[in-house]
């Protein structure tokens, strides 16, 4: 009977032993794959700019009618993540996609703003019993673009808008929208430790070569393809 015993509990821990060196193996293997650069495209981020937009106009209801009025259709940039051999990694934003976003979103703010200013100068017309056309010859002007010139100091709408939205702006967001940390690859889970967070990763997929981040603040996690 102790001899049985001996032999299962012997080959008890054999077996554990086993599953021991196999998990490494795996774990190794999981390390390898996702090792390298990943791309996530196409993240939906209106809902996150225009209350960042709404919390930067605070108390000014002409701001917050002007951001109302905004038509910026779909706001999306690509996510970048580079998973080193070291144990670190990066997530951050793609840089030609936030330039492409805020592009978007300037002609958006520089459409609402047309519409606003010419809505204010018919009010004004309005008032002053004059039509639309009347009060901007008596400004010394032929057109509504000149109008908007002249009370810019001589740009132009876009021109102020993309000034608002320049490139500074841009790496600012960059920078704030930026993680990076060190990463753990045990038993088959994959956890990456950031210096603000901490983020699962939980799933690779051998088969469709792809990575699965959750925790990512957003609704829906990020599905990573390699760059």
């Amino acid at each position: 009977m102790k001899k049985a015993l001996h032999k299962l509990t012997l080959a008890v821990l054999i077996a554990a032993f086993i599953l021991t060196l196999a998990g490494c193996g795996s774990d190794d293997t999981l390390k390898k794959n996702i090792t390298g650069s990943w791309t996530c495209r196409g993240i939906d981020v209106t809902d996150s700019i225009m209350e960042g937009m709404r919390e930067e106009a605070g108390s000014d209801a002409e701001v917050e009618a002007l951001i109302s009025n905004l038509n910026v259709g779909l706001l999306t940039v690509d996510y970048l993540l580079d998973i080193r051999e070291d144990g670190t990694f990066v997530l951050s934003v793609d840089q030609s996609s936030a330039g492409k976003m805020a592009d978007q979103l300037s002609d958006a703010v520089a459409d609402a703003m047309y519409t606003y200013i010419e809505a204010e100068l018919e009010k004004l017309a309005n008032e002053s019993g004059m039509t639309l056309d009347t009060l901007m010859s008596v400004l010394g002007c032929s057109s509504m673009d000149e109008v908007i010139e002249i009370s810019l100091g001589g740009q132009s709408l876009a021109e102020y808008c993309d000034e608002v939205f320049a490139e500074s702006e841009i790496q600012d967001i960059l920078a704030e929208a930026t993680e990076s940390g060190t990463y753990s690859v045990k038993s088959g889970k994959i956890l990456l430790s950031g210096d603000s967070s901490t983020i699962s990763l939980i799933e690779y997929d051998e088969k469709s070569n792809t990575i699965s981040l959750t925790e990512s603040g957003f609704d829906t996690p990020f599905i990573f393809t390699r760059r």
